[in-house]
């Protein structure tokens, strides 16, 4: 959205870019501000949850507010964001206050300490090495499902695609 001039997606995660304020409005939703770290697949299990409707059970995303339009407390978890699709940009993992950011190009990683550095511009001598393994991990998964194609469940995404309301049951 025009932060530091750029427009777009570029390749580079910053908290910024990774910080987008999400606002749900209206209906059931109690009015109310959170912090909590949310991830784009939050979005389908929290749409139907606030319908009425049930979320399977093979969404990895969880709804942010239960059927009264009461926030939930949630757990925080492991977040992770990339920058690019084709495998070759820098992908972003973020726990708490700990961000770490890996470059498949090269195969490093820079730490960024959040409680210290906000917006995550300053990498820090901390390692966090748990978090890059999370990412290599997530990395190498992510890459044999791009040459290799995704395991897709026929029957499952039949059901969530009528779930979402794009197929008659």
């Amino acid at each position: 959205l025009g932060e530091d001039g750029i427009y777009g997606h570029p390749s580079v995660l910053n908290q910024p870019l990774l910080r987008v304020p999400l606002v749900f409005s209206g209906g059931s939703v109690n009015a109310g501000e959170t912090d909590t770290q949310v991830e784009l697949r939050d979005l389908a299990p929290t749409i139907l949850t606030l319908g009425g409707q049930p979320v399977p059970n093979n969404y990895d995303g969880r709804p942010l507010f239960d059927t009264d339009g009461n926030r939930r407390t949630t757990d925080s978890r492991l977040l992770i964001a990339e920058a690019g699709s084709k495998g070759e940009d820098p992908i972003c993992a973020v726990d708490g206050n700990r961000k770490a950011v890996y470059n498949p190009k090269i195969d490093n990683c820079k730490f960024y300490n959040l409680t210290t550095d906000a917006l995550g511009e300053r990498p820090t001598d901390d390692e966090y090495d748990d978090l890059c393994e999370n990412i290599r991990d997530h990395h190498e998964r992510t890459a044999r499902n791009r040459t290799e194609g995704a395991d897709v469940d026929e029957s499952s995404l039949h059901e969530d695609l009528a779930a979402l309301g794009y197929l008659d049951e």
